[in-house]
């Protein structure tokens, strides 16, 4: 398991994961890469997988805004994919 935080170098946009051995510097556009971000303030969370991004949110009935798809949406598109 991964915990993910971002950095931004002069290089370009790396992120820095802690793994068994410590902090790692890689690049995000690694295919096997899943970072999700949120705020404390609603639902919505931004996902990047590899080099595509999402952004999920409950829909306002949920109390989200309806940014995007929310949780169970996306969980059966993934099924259905």
């Amino acid at each position: 398991m991964y915990r993910a935080g971002e950095r931004t170098a002069e290089a370009g946009r790396y992120v820095t994961v802690l793994g068994k051995g410590g902090p790692v510097m890689i690049e995000p556009l690694e295919q096997s890469l899943v970072v999700v971000r949120g705020g404390a303030q609603g639902f919505a969370q931004e996902i990047t997988l590899g080099r595509h991004r999402l952004i999920a949110d409950e829909p306002v009935s949920a109390g989200g805004a309806d940014r995007g798809p929310g949780p169970y949406d996306l969980l059966l598109a993934a099924l259905g994919a």
